[in-house]
This record gives structure tokens, sequence and C-alpha cells, in this order.
């Protein structure tokens, strides 16, 4: 479904959108099974309607010519906000429908539940981000969205009432396919972006 982050964002966005998408995304409660089809067939949107998931590691035998005894696989979840572990893994349970298939959490450093939404308007936080990107890019529109992936930003999670992940970079849809892949890189550009971005979050923080 779209809630959360998603609801969020596209609450802020429709205003801006042209014909006919502004009267689609400002009637969600009458679109939101057309929308919610279209995004879950491109990765881009995905993961903003669901929990996705991808193997990332498999093994069985190491001779091609023995049967395997005991095979596992690891697969990556990015669970949505509304889910937790536990229901990860009975729906993947429920999916596999098959008792000799053993699930549990991966044990490894970026394991763990969904981060908090924080607060946007109103937000300190949030304003001084807003601000700062409206200082150096008016033209752009502004709007909450989600992460997908996990960040060094849920350590903050139980010491800051608000914890926001967001880069002033600009990515064209190749260069969004290559994060963590082949190829991966940024414009000179968007490397600019940063220490303006940023000193602009730090005089609005200190003069909050």
């Amino acid at each position: 479904g779209l809630d959360g982050p998603a609801s969020s964002l596209f609450a802020w966005l429709a205003p801006e959108m042209r014909q006919p998408l502004r009267t689609v995304f400002s009637n969600l409660w009458l679109f939101r099974p057309v929308v919610i089809s279209q995004m879950t067939k491109k990765p881009s949107t995905n993961a903003l309607a669901r929990t996705t998931q991808a193997v990332t590691m498999l093994s069985g035998s190491l001779q091609d010519n023995v049967l395997p005894q005991r095979a596992w696989a690891v697969v990556n979840l990015r669970l949505h906000p509304r889910d937790t572990q536990a229901s990860a893994l009975a729906r993947l349970a429920e999916v596999i429908d098959d008792p000799t298939i053993t699930l549990s959490p991966y044990p490894s450093g970026l394991n763990g539940e969904p981060s908090p939404i924080s607060r946007d308007v109103g937000a300190p936080g949030f304003d001084t981000i807003t601000g700062a990107i409206r200082a150096l890019r008016p033209d752009v529109v502004v709007a909450p969205g989600l992460t997908v992936g996990a960040t060094d930003a849920r350590r903050f999670v139980d010491i800051a009432d608000d914890v926001y992940r967001f880069m002033p970079l600009q990515l064209t849809e190749p260069e969004r396919a290559a994060i963590h892949g082949t190829d991966e890189r940024v414009k000179l550009d968007n490397l600019a972006l940063f220490p303006a971005f940023y000193r602009q979050v730090i005089r609005r923080g200190a003069g909050s």
C-alpha cells in the first residue's frame, strides 16, 4: 500500500505534477490500485510500496558431480516501514510452504527493524534541510521520501528525535541503476553540491 513516507511523498508532489498525473496522485483514494500496480513494476519505485527481496548468496554442493546434502541462501530484504522482521519471515514461510526449510534472520550488522519515520514540516531538522535545498536550488521541488537501503544514520535512532537520510545528488536513471553495481559513479558537478549544501545546513542549524 501507499502509506507512511510514500503517502507524504505524493501529497507533496501531486500539486507540482502535470495533468493527468496531478489528478491521479491527488486522488489516491480512487487510483491507489493503479498507482501501486505501476510502482511495483519498476525497481526504483517498488520498495516505496512494499517490502522487496533479492537473493544475494547461494551455496550447495562443492562438486559438479555430487548432490548437495545441505543448501542455503541469503535473501536480502528491504523492509517497508509497516513491516517487521517477524512479519517478513512469516510471509516468506507462507510463500515457500516447505517445513524442511528453516528461516532465520541473518547475523549481520545491517540486520534490524525498519527505522522510525521522522517528522516532516515543523520539525527543526526537516525545515533546516528543506531550507538548505531551496537556497541552493530554488527550482527544485522538495518532498519527504523513503530511503530503501541501510545507512549509518540508523546509529542515531536511539539518541535523536528525527533522523534524515539525504544527499545533495542529482542522478540520472542509469546512474541510479549503477548504485552498488558496475561502473558506479557520480558527476563532478554533484560533488560540488556537497560542501555548499552542508554549509547551508550548518548555518541554518546554528541559527535555530
